[in-house]
């Protein structure tokens, strides 16, 4: 490997490195942390998330039901059509249930 390839090389990875230690500066301000202490909640969060267990019967649930929402059409409705739908469903409840 060229010297101006290993220059290149170092100049890239000072440029990242750059770039992601302005964010975690950033991120230690608007959350009020030292930098340590934002890393060590970092890694605590991955930590927790590879150790937690999935639960694979509400995976499947969860799969089933976009699945039927897919096959009805589900997935193209629009929010406002979304919520309109659900404002109606509450609607009925509540004269059902005043009934």
């Amino acid at each position: 490997m060229g010297f101006d390839k290993l220059v290149r090389i170092r100049k890239i990875l000072s440029e990242s490195t750059s770039q992601s230690q302005f964010q975690i500066d950033r991120l230690a301000k608007s959350e009020k942390r030292s930098k340590s202490a934002l890393v060590r909640k970092a890694l605590l969060h991955c930590q927790q998330r590879q150790n937690r267990p999935v639960n694979l019967e509400l995976l499947a649930a969860f799969r089933a039901i976009q699945q039927n929402a897919v096959s009805v059409g589900l997935d193209q409705l629009t929010s406002e059509e979304i919520d309109a739908e659900i404002a109606d469903y509450r609607r009925e409840r509540r004269l059902d249930n005043h009934k």
